[in-house]
């Protein structure tokens, strides 16, 4: 499979992550170990995010008016590589150019990151991805 390698900053966010229902975001995903809260990464460039996983509103339990979208990534920090995932949520507080990423395990505690860090993310190119797949708001 080809990846493509997104680099940013580590960036402070609003916490609002810490809200979502993460027993919820766990079953969807497969990631049952997956941490509350997100790492904020901001590109130089927008990401079309090609989500794997939905969370759509109306399945929620929550009762949040808005919807969830996860991508599959690999963050590399030094010589780590830790499988995470891409959030983003219907209404997109950041825009495309910020990747809130969540994974399972606290990053910025694990591996001393301070804002402004630079770190790379790769996601999986496919062939078979259609534009209409990708969310960019």
């Amino acid at each position: 499979m080809v990846t493509k390698t997104l680099r940013g900053q580590v960036e402070t966010g609003c916490g609002d992550a810490r809200n979502w229902d993460i027993s919820e975001i766990r079953r969807t995903t497969g990631f049952d170990n997956l941490k509350e809260g997100t790492l904020n990464v901001r590109l130089d460039a927008a990401h079309s995010l090609r989500p794997d996983y939905k969370l759509l509103r109306g399945d929620r339990e929550c009762g949040r008016d808005e919807d969830l979208f996860f991508e599959r990534c690999c963050l590399v920090i030094g010589l780590h590589r830790i499988s995470a995932l891409i959030a983003r949520t219907s209404r997109n507080f950041w825009g495309p150019s910020v990747l809130e990423i969540m994974a399972e395990e606290m990053l910025r505690q694990g591996y001393g990151l301070q804002d402004g860090d630079v770190l790379d993310v790769e996601v999986w190119v496919e062939n078979l991805v259609r534009p209409s797949d990708s969310i960019a708001t």
